[in-house]
């Protein structure tokens, strides 16, 4: 028996679930095959639960290799606006080495305006004190912001603050709030244009949410909806906690010597027949500040249609199709912007990728 147990891995993960405004189709995808050569059924054990933990539903499935199975909103008899979450839960034997810790799950979140995608997985929580990222403010005054939050191994409240850090009167501002306690086993959804409508409502601009959680957390999610449809989402954003790495010059001169960057960021340009747009939200400068890019076009066969330095000034929203269009570019499939010659000249250091907090957001026209 010990030598069994200590070839299993445990594993643990959840999703945001809905039903009613929205409705909410969950995918769980069996990799352990193709990444470990684990060739046996998964058994998946869930339960859905209510925003303060209440049991709706529980059962088990299983999870052929390479399969994927699919919990849909409609097939659960709950009361409708619901909101709430699915737990997930499986062990899994192995013999060939560790595995790591991860249930690979994507939910489509569909409502009458739109259809959203978030994925999760089966890592734990993050610290006390974690700056949880990526909640940028919408700029329309109809759209609003709500972030979903989520205690699962505090037996004491988690006490969240959200910080905004937004353009007011030409100059840069942070205001600190208190969300709501986070009870054990609770989803609490808080309205972060509501909580800051004082400064809103005073024209700032450019503005981004950090939610900061005295107990470890789970990342949280940021939700984009109408003001007049408070649970019908139309957009969705896994948050992040960015851990600063910084490149030593030597590393980063050996890079430039070969005609390399330490990172790209590449922006795909759909046709015009998918009527849907690429947008780059320049919200957070981070250290460096850098503002000086180089963005290259290409077309769907990998070909250069472009290479033309750019200044991006702090709060820009850039509508990456209309930007190539602007430029004559009908055939472009692709634009990646690295930073520019003169970004490296004026800094002293160069962070990673995750230090340009830009948000790219694919937008039905």
């Amino acid at each position: 028996m010990p030598l069994v147990l200590d070839r299993v891995t445990r594993i643990f993960s959840y999703i945001d679930f809905f039903k009613g405004e929205t409705a909410t189709q969950v995918y769980v995808h069996n990799i352990f095959e193709r990444a470990y050569k684990i060739h046996f059924p998964v058994a998946l054990r869930f339960v859905l639960r209510s925003d303060t933990g209440a049991v709706m539903a529980a059962s088990q499935r299983l999870l052929g290799p390479g399969h994927t199975v699919v919990f849909d909103s409609a097939d659960f008899d709950v009361s409708e606006p619901f909101a709430g979450y699915l737990e997930l839960h499986a062990d899994v034997r192995h013999f060939n080495g560790e595995i790591s810790p991860f249930l690979h799950l994507n939910a489509d979140y569909i409502s009458a305006d739109a259809m959203a995608t978030v994925h999760s997985s089966g890592y734990g929580p993050w610290p006390a004190g974690s700056e949880f990222c990526r909640g940028l403010f919408p700029p329309e005054p109809e759209r609003r912001l709500t972030v979903s939050m989520y205690n699962h191994v505090n037996a004491e409240p988690i006490r969240p603050k959200a910080i905004l850090r937004a353009t007011l009167d030409g100059e840069r501002i942070v205001v600190t709030r208190d969300l709501p306690a986070v009870p054990h086993r609770h989803m609490v959804f808080a309205d972060l244009t509501a909580l800051f409508a004082a400064q809103f409502a005073r024209g700032a601009t450019a503005a981004d949410a950090i939610v900061v959680p005295d107990k470890p957390m789970h990342r949280p999610n940021f939700y984009y909806h109408r003001k007049d449809r408070r649970w019908s989402w139309d957009s969705v954003e896994h948050s992040a906690a960015p851990v600063e790495t910084v490149l030593p010059a030597a590393r980063r001169a050996q890079l430039r010597a070969h005609g390399l960057h330490p990172w790209v960021a590449p922006l795909p340009v759909l046709p015009p027949e998918y009527e849907l747009d690429t947008k780059l939200y320049f919200f957070e400068e981070g250290p460096t500040q850098l503002h000086d890019f180089r963005f290259r076009a290409y077309d769907d066969q990998g070909a250069c249609l472009l290479d033309v330095d750019e200044t991006i000034p702090f709060g820009r929203i850039l509508n990456v199709n209309e930007w190539v269009g602007a430029h004559g570019l009908a055939t472009c499939r692709m634009v990646t912007l690295v930073p520019s010659d003169r970004s490296e000249e004026h800094t002293s250091e160069l962070q990673s990728r995750l230090h340009l907090v830009c948000r790219l957001l694919l937008e039905k026209k």
